[in-house]
């Protein structure tokens, strides 16, 4: 190489080159050798060298040089190393003065470019836990890795010991609380929204109404399933509130005082199937099906299967469902709008002693640490297509994981379910809008 018209030989290159390392090293030293043990000195000197300044260095041995240098300091000063992930970028970084915002030393790689598959397990350990806002477990998940032996082709199961092993160490930010009052409940709410597919939905509603179809054969009590359904629309109807654009089937309020409760709902029925006489038999299994329980139920199932938690929580306040059904019948198409809301707040349907019930119960509050354990276990753990009997193989693993991950026996506090569906009864199809949604609330802490 020359500079300014002088030769420099390689080898002599490479001795300046290290030379800048070595002082730069030198210099990173002076600012954090307060952090560390007395004799200590060489050996983090080489350490700093070899994963901030040594260009040769590979990146696993960068973050193995970057836990070790961690693990050598003072208790006092572990915080001064932190991970980041920025767009596609992992971050390693030391903070020298202890504010993450002011004079640091990082080095970092693209999690898009081909990595050793060592790198590319500690990378899908961090976006794991960085999609349920474990961040601060970077650093635990990284030192449970480098702690254990992995085989060639096996880092699914690596990655599942070292999951596994942080849910163990931190079991104590996963426990719900009950001591709380009313007003600190009503207080610190948190709101999600589950994820799910519009399009999927509608096609799994009718592949289950054709394998019902088929076990209905079997069955003496009815003999179709159109027949089943209309049995249990018809005892739904006193618990919900449906209407037929707009106007109103069953109310009670419209009851005329001559007629008893079972009269009246079997004049107000016979009126609903009246409106859709002219549908097939299919199209009635479809339409009916959707305007009793068995819509949300099957809806909540399937979410189980989209968004896990979602599908396992449950509030367990009453909650009023509102069906509202269009028809558009120059368009050959019917909108069914259903909604359904619980609220610890709702007073219409929950009176106060059965709050205070809730309130004064054993029952912990589902919250934001339990969701995102449940969200890990789920995803990484179970895996999709999400199974319960795996993800109950994996709580029967561990009592106090069995205890934590059985979401249901503990208190929701509220949740709204919106679903608008289109049915076009000419060509067969059933859409699930993407306006619909499912959205519930938790304690935030």
């Amino acid at each position: 190489m020359e500079i300014k018209g002088v030769s420099i030989h390689h080898d002599r290159m490479e001795q300046i080159k290290n030379a800048d390392n070595a002082l730069n090293a030198r210099t990173l030293w002076e600012k954090i050798k307060n952090w560390f043990g007395f004799g200590e000195e060489k050996k983090v000197i080489q350490l700093v060298k070899k994963t901030f300044f040594d260009y040769e260095t590979n990146d696993f041995e960068k973050i193995k040089g970057f836990l070790k240098l961690r693990n050598l300091t003072a208790d006092a000063y572990k915080e001064n190393f932190f991970i980041e992930k920025k767009d596609d970028e992992i971050i390693f970084s030391i903070s020298l003065n202890g504010n993450f915002n002011d004079e640091k030393r990082s080095f970092q790689y693209n999690i898009n470019e081909n990595r050793s598959d060592k790198v590319k397990l500690i990378t899908d350990l961090i976006l794991a836990l960085e999609r349920i806002e474990f961040n601060d477990l970077f650093i635990d998940a990284i030192d449970k890795f480098l702690e254990i032996n992995v085989i060639d082709n096996e880092n699914d199961k690596a990655k599942k010991e070292v999951i596994n092993g942080l849910i163990v160490d931190n079991i104590s930010r996963f426990r719900s609380e009950s001591a709380f009052n009313r007003d600190y409940i009503l207080k610190h709410k948190l709101y999600k929204e589950a994820k799910f597919d519009c399009e999927l939905f509608p096609y799994k509603l009718k592949e289950l109404i054709e394998i019902e179809k088929e076990s209905i054969k079997e069955s003496s009590i009815c003999n179709t399933l159109l027949e089943k359904i209309e049995l249990e629309l018809f005892k739904d109807l006193s618990r919900m509130t449906l209407s037929i654009d707009s106007i109103p089937i069953a109310d009670l309020k419209n009851k005329p005082k001559y007629l008893n409760e079972i009269e009246f709902k079997k004049l107000e029925f016979e009126k609903l199937k009246n409106e859709f006489k002219n549908w097939d038999e299919n199209d009635k299994e479809i339409l009916y099906s959707l305007l009793y329980q068995k819509g949300i139920l099957e809806f909540k199932s399937f979410l189980m299967e989209q968004d896990p938690f979602s599908g396992l929580i449950n509030v367990p306040y009453s909650g009023r469902t509102t069906i509202n059904v269009i028809k558009e019948d120059s368009k050959n198409k019917i909108r069914i709008e259903i909604e359904n809301k619980k609220s610890l707040q709702d007073k219409s349907t929950n009176n106060i002693e059965n709050i205070k019930n809730l309130i004064n119960t054993e029952l912990a509050y589902v919250n934001e640490q339990h969701s995102n354990l449940v969200n890990l276990v789920s995803e990484e753990l179970v895996g999709k297509p999400f199974s319960l009997n795996e993800y109950l193989n994996v709580a029967a693993l561990d009592s106090t994981l069995s205890e934590l991950l059985l979401v249901g026996n503990k208190i929701t506090l509220e949740d709204h379910t919106k679903l608008i569906f289109e049915y076009d009864f000419e060509n067969k199809t059933l859409i699930l809008d993407n306006k619909s949604k499912y959205e519930y609330a938790i304690l935030k802490y």
